[in-house]
């Protein structure tokens, strides 16, 4: 019920135009037409240069203070053969580690697809939906919720780059709407079905 409620609220947020307001005017993504239309549907309705948060609930992760980490790279890091040790100089799982030292929060990169058309890895830690599924299950084993942050890229994304994931630059306006939907919500399920704990979503990075 709990991840349902989150794909809910997530997928209000992706599926808005309101979604592509700051990417439009850099022209990421978006043609001049879909730049007009989204400008057109939100213009009377959000001011992005104000965002007030007027009602923080104080029950939010049971009261405590969130202590996250991004480890969104710890599953390369591992097949290199990267090994962490406990304070006692003994190896040791780093999710076990980290739990220990009262983190509460992972959080996760996700990419769409960051490996080139034929199966190369982009680099930086390969963080695709397989990856942040099974982050989740091995934080979830020692008590640790899930920061789930879409990039909606195939690597990286900041407020400078948006670049449209491979599979869908010659997607349309609703074309894209509909893939953010789709995969959202399949990734969420994804991850939840792993075993993970997912706490928060993040839209962009």
């Amino acid at each position: 019920m709990k991840v349902c409620r989150i794909i809910s609220a997530v997928l209000a947020a992706t599926v808005s135009l309101s979604i592509f307001t700051n990417y439009t005017s850099a022209g990421y993504g978006l043609s001049p037409a879909e730049h007009s239309i989204v400008h057109q549907n939100n213009a009377s309705q959000v001011d992005f240069n104000d965002v007030w948060y007027n009602n923080l609930d104080p029950t939010i992760n049971n009261g405590e203070p969130i202590k996250g980490v991004d480890i969104s790279s710890i599953l390369s890091l591992e097949k290199t053969g990267i090994r962490f040790y406990n304070d006692s100089g003994e190896p040791q799982d780093i999710f076990k580690t980290l739990s220990e030292k009262g983190v509460n929060y992972i959080r996760v990169r996700i990419w769409n697809q960051p490996f080139t058309n034929s199966g190369e890895s982009y680099g930086g830690g390969n963080c695709d939906v397989r990856n942040a599924a099974e982050i989740g299950r091995r934080a979830a084993q020692y008590g640790m919720k899930l920061l789930a942050d879409f990039q909606y890229s195939d690597f990286w994304a900041d407020p400078e780059k948006q670049t449209v994931p491979k599979a869908w630059q010659c997607y349309d306006f609703q074309q894209k709407q509909q893939a953010i939907y789709d995969f959202t919500k399949e990734s969420l399920k994804t991850i939840s079905d792993a075993g993970a704990d997912i706490g928060m979503v993040q839209v962009g990075n």
